[in-house]
C-alpha cells in the first residue's frame, strides 16, 4: 500500500510540475535580434501592431512585386531574425511578406501564452 501511495504521489507531484511549466516547456522566445531584411538585401519597414489589451507586436513588411501578401509567424523559438531565409524565399516567390513576432519575442511586449496568441 505504502509502494502504491508513493507512486501515485509521484504521478501527481510529476503531473503538477508539468501544467505549471506548460509555457515554459512550449514557448522559447528569443529578444535579441541577431540581423535584419537588410542583412540579405531586402528593403523593408519596420511593423508595429497595438494590440486591444495593450500589447505591442513587432514585425517586418517586406514588400514584394506583386499584390500578394505572406502572413508569417515564425515557429515556437526564436524570433523573426531568425527566419530571413524563409522571408528571402517568399521575396523571390514575388509576394510581400508581413513577418510578425508573438508576444514576448523579439521586440513584441508582453508574455506569450496561448490565450495571447488568440
Amino acid at each position: 500500500m505504502t509502494i502504491l501511495a508513493i507512486f501515485v504521489g509521484g504521478y501527481v507531484l510529476i503531473c503538477a510540475i508539468a501544467y505549471v511549466l506548460q509555457p515554459r516547456m512550449v514557448f522559447f522566445p528569443d529578444r535579441d535580434l541577431v540581423a535584419d531584411p537588410a542583412a540579405i538585401g531586402l528593403d523593408f519597414r519596420e511593423v508595429h501592431i497595438d494590440t486591444d489589451d495593450a500589447e505591442r507586436l513587432h514585425g517586418w513588411f517586406v514588400p514584394g512585386e506583386g499584390d500578394q501578401v505572406v502572413l508569417f509567424f515564425h515557429g515556437n523559438a526564436g524570433n523573426v531574425s531568425h527566419r530571413l531565409e524563409s522571408i528571402r524565399v517568399f521575396h523571390q516567390l514575388g509576394v510581400s511578406v508581413l513577418a510578425l513576432d508573438y508576444r514576448g519575442y523579439g521586440r513584441s511586449t508582453g508574455r506569450m501564452s496561448e490565450e495571447g496568441s488568440y
